[in-house]
């Protein structure tokens, strides 16, 4: 899951989930996207709950998990309250946004062209 800030300043969490098909093949499936009215890990850890009980999804049979959090106080320690053995992964949207965000301090081009983007999203 990544957490994200819109330029209207909406928070949303992306969802994902990756899993083995029949033959043991990885998939990865865009599932959809939640806003946010709070970013306190509990509100996060809630809409997460909300997505797995839609999707109807054990986090006990869950291997491991990805997303944007801390690793004291953050949603991955909440969600391994139900499930100790949860493995944690930082989440590879989140290092792609941290890569960007460096690359637009440095270059003057690239941070134009996401303000352009960000205007034509508002």
């Amino acid at each position: 899951m990544k957490v994200r800030q819109a330029t209207s300043n909406h928070q949303f969490a992306t969802h994902c989930m990756r899993y083995l098909d029949e033959l043991g093949k990885p998939v990865e499936t865009f599932v959809g996207f939640t806003e946010l009215t709070e970013m306190a890990a509990e509100a996060i850890k809630t809409c997460v709950d909300d997505l797995f009980q839609r999707a109807d999804i054990d986090i006990n049979k869950m291997t491991s998990c990805s997303f944007y959090a801390g690793c004291h106080s953050g949603v991955q320690v909440l969600l391994r309250k139900n499930n100790p053995a949860l493995f944690y992964v930082h989440c590879r949207a989140h290092l792609l946004q941290l890569a960007l965000v460096h690359a637009s301090q440095k270059y003057a081009f690239i941070k134009r062209v996401i303000s352009v983007l960000n205007s034509l999203y508002a």
